[in-house]
């Protein structure tokens, strides 16, 4: 419904009669998508962020090989580097391994 709206708002200056149309000054996709995404969620920043929560996720459940195919890094390191801590694993080896226990 968005892009609609979008679609009939276009300028003398941009006519077009394609379904997916910019916003701002630039012609590109990526700019339509990001402005799409803002409206719908204020947090987001850009498709890098989306692309950074993919492969967070993929870590988790994949090992770091099959990501480092699958998200096309030439490094192995530039995978690790989406490797986080998983926060309820520190804490339960926190309490087994504690001095104080």
């Amino acid at each position: 419904m968005v892009l609609l709206k979008l679609k009939k708002k276009q300028t003398k200056h941009y006519k077009t009669d394609k379904l997916l149309i910019t916003t701002g000054d630039s012609h590109h996709l990526k700019e339509a998508v990001r402005e799409l995404l803002r409206k719908q969620n204020p947090f987001f920043e850009d498709l890098a962020q989306i692309r950074s929560s993919v492969i967070s996720q993929w870590i988790k459940e994949k090992n770091t090989r099959e990501v480092q195919y699958m998200s096309s890094h030439k490094c192995i390191y530039s995978t690790q580097r989406y490797v986080r801590a998983n926060l309820d694993e520190l804490k339960e080896h926190l309490g087994n391994y504690h001095p104080l226990k």
